[in-house]
């Protein structure tokens, strides 16, 4: 049972501790991903599968991601472990502001992608590519998910992990500053009649 990615009921995940859970990050040797392992941190979940380590890279640079403006082509990574077969996966996560407020979500079912099902002991990895979005300047966490079922309305939470990865929102640009969640930069026209 879950809020927003994999929503089956009105039932809220249980709810998280305050303390930050992320660790320092690694460098893999097979991938520019800087992973953090996730097992310190709070999650909930039925089992049958275990996120075991999540990245975010900026595509400019190949670098971890921790600081960001806004508007930068972005993977967030999320590796699993099936502890059984599951026969259809879904993965995704939410970005949640300080308070906890979810400001966006993806995940593979709702964007129409497939993951095919997993045998026990079997690891993959799934990532997201999507340009960043202008956000005002707050810290902000990614938590992953991952849950086996049809729809998002027919589901079984298997692994959710609180605050997994921190991120911190930084710019110099005033509008960023003026306390509204999103911040628009491109395609904005005002007119005096």
């Amino acid at each position: 049972m879950s809020q927003g990615l994999f929503t089956k009921s009105n039932k809220l995940p249980p709810s998280k501790k305050e303390d930050n859970c992320v660790e320092n990050a690694a460098e893999s040797e097979a991938s520019n991903k800087f992973w953090q392992g996730v097992e310190q941190c709070e999650s909930f979940g039925e089992g049958g599968a275990e996120i075991k380590r999540v990245a975010l890279t900026s595509m400019k640079d190949s670098l971890p991601g921790i600081e960001f403006e806004g508007g930068e082509r972005v993977v967030f990574s999320v590796e699993i472990e099936a502890k059984r077969d599951i026969d259809k996966p879904i993965v995704g996560f939410h970005l949640s502001d300080p308070k906890g407020i979810n400001i966006l979500g993806l995940n593979s079912y709702t964007y129409g992608f497939a993951l095919g099902s997993l045998r026990k002991g079997e690891v993959r990895g799934v990532e997201f590519e999507f340009d960043f979005p202008y956000l005002k300047a707050a810290e902000y966490s990614f938590s992953p998910a991952v849950a086996e079922g049809i729809s998002v309305d027919d589901n079984v939470q298997l692994h959710w992990v609180y605050d997994a990865y921190m991120i911190q929102i930084v710019s110099g640009d005033e509008s960023a500053r003026l306390g509204h969640y999103l911040v628009l930069k491109d395609n904005v026209d005002i007119r005096v009649n």
